[in-house]
């Protein structure tokens, strides 16, 4: 069995609940073709790049298949008689491309829950270095005034 990508364009007025369901009936269709689900990421709410179907938003769905041609094609099929999907696209990938996919989003969950961690440092850092740009802007402002009197005389 190959190994495809999907993205699939929900309409962003869908409920989590409804995204559910319309998810589950894709992994059971999938399922029922003996192929399975790898990878699933719910990317949430994002712009588009140009209006689909009147929307300026879509609700973005990442899956990861290992799939055969009949699973594929069935996913494709449900896409487009399901009304809340805006848009789906989904390529064949390669072994290495789908390692490589996952290695990158354990290590974003890794940097995730380490600046969860060290965020009430960073948060103190902050308010440090926004009381010492309050300073230092008055003294950047004086130091524009002058430039600007300097200049008309």
């Amino acid at each position: 069995m190959k190994i495809y990508e999907t993205i699939i364009i929900l309409n962003p007025n869908t409920s989590e609940e409804e995204v559910e369901n319309i998810i589950e009936s894709f992994k059971g269709s999938i399922e029922a073709l003996k192929s399975e689900i790898v990878n699933l990421e719910k990317w949430g709410r994002r712009n588009l790049a140009f209006e689909v179907k009147k929307q300026r938003q879509g609700f973005f769905v990442l899956m990861h298949l290992r799939a055969n041609n009949e699973a594929v094609d069935e996913l494709a099929r449900r896409c487009r008689i399901t009304e809340n999907v805006l848009r789906q696209q989904t390529i064949c990938i390669t072994e290495k491309q789908l390692d490589d996919h996952l290695r990158d989003k354990v290590r974003r969950s890794r940097e995730a829950v380490e600046a969860a961690e060290t965020g009430e440092e960073a948060h103190e850092v902050a308010q440090n270095t926004d009381a010492s740009d309050a300073d230092g802007s008055a003294d950047d402002q004086k130091t524009e005034d002058e430039r600007t009197e300097s200049d008309t005389e």
